[in-house]
């Protein structure tokens, strides 16, 4: 899909509502701006927060 979007005087840009509904975005998403190296392309990824790993030990009760 390719649309086409203009930037308004505050540096906004509108992402149409097919595109946000195809990639699942909904108020609230946050999004990386990404621009590679010596290149014009510029891709709007999704931030993905990890959830800390907990570890737990089953320490027993063994009169240690």
């Amino acid at each position: 899909m390719k649309v086409t979007v203009k930037i308004d005087k505050f540096g906004r840009i509108l992402i149409p509502k097919k595109v946000r509904e195809v990639k699942g975005y909904v108020c609230g998403t946050e999004l990386s701006l990404v621009m590679e190296p010596n290149s014009q392309r510029l891709e709007l990824r999704p931030v993905v927060i990890e959830k800390p790993v907990i570890e737990t030990l089953d320490w027993g009760v063994d009169g240690h």
